[in-house]
């Protein structure tokens, strides 16, 4: 008898839209050329293998304010400047940038109905409840 079922956050649950999607969507927040995503995308793929940068991706996700410092210096080093950084960061703590695969609020109302406890489990740097609540999955979820 199944009594429980423990899920991961991101790529399990939700989708994770392409690099190129959330540059382009932070440069036309800012009214910038959302062509340039591309570029930029290329920027931060060579940043992230920087010895200096690389290091500290190891364990990003240890605290919400070192994902935060480690996220700034991989955009600096990637030469985003700090107004185009700062919109980046903060697309990740919206809700509608996180969509849900298609069957997972059937798969949690299954869960539900049938009385198997679900928790949800990330290394993620914000509070993963928010994200339920704005989906109308909430109710479905114990931890």
């Amino acid at each position: 008898m199944l009594r429980g079922v423990l899920f991961d956050w991101r790529g399990t649950l939700v989708a994770d839209p392409p690099d190129e999607w959330w540059v382009g969507l932070a440069l036309e927040r800012l009214g910038r050329d959302p062509a340039l995503a591309p570029a930029l995308v290329a920027a931060l793929d060579a940043a992230s293998r920087l010895p200096e940068i690389e290091a500290q991706m190891h364990d990003i996700d240890c605290s919400a304010e070192h994902h935060r410092a480690v996220s700034m210096e991989w955009f600096r080093g990637a030469g985003l400047d700090e107004q185009l950084a700062s919109v980046l960061y903060d697309l990740d703590f919206e809700a509608e940038n996180h969509p849900f695969f298609p069957d997972v609020a059937e798969t949690l109302r299954t869960l539900r109905a049938t009385g198997v406890a679900v928790s949800v489990v990330s290394d993620i740097h914000f509070d993963l409840r928010t994200e339920f609540a704005a989906a109308g999955l909430d109710d479905f979820v114990d931890e």
